[in-house]
């Protein structure tokens, strides 16, 4: 059966589909470098985006784990992302309490 160009829906996953979601976000976070720079010196700026940016890569690599061998990928294995991932509950106890579960995604909350 021959569905027209028309008539065909597609669906497509944006993260790493269409977008390289890791490399994306460390170009972009060079704003968050801009933004600390107006009131701290370059070294702190520069200190901020780098952790910001291991966080942000670290729960990528544990998002795509599929299978327990896909841990030696993760820099610092299954228990730095699980240190990461009890370290954000801790200070999103209001959010657990309002929706139920963190908000891993939070780049203030990779920030703070």
């Amino acid at each position: 059966m021959k569905i027209s160009w028309e008539k065909s829906i597609w669906f497509f996953d944006i993260d790493d589909t269409l977008i390289d979601t890791a490399n994306t976000s460390n170009l972009a976070s060079e704003g968050i470098k801009k933004y600390f720079l107006e009131s701290l010196p370059e070294d702190v700026a520069e200190k901020i985006k780098t952790e910001f940016d291991n966080f942000f890569d670290l729960l990528v690599a544990g998002y795509r784990v599929k299978q327990e061998s896909d841990w030696q990928n993760v820099p610092g294995g299954k228990e730095a992302f699980d240190k990461l991932l009890e370290k954000m509950e801790s200070r999103q106890q209001q959010i657990i309490k309002n929706y139920g579960s963190i908000k891993k995604w939070s780049r203030e909350m990779l920030i703070g």
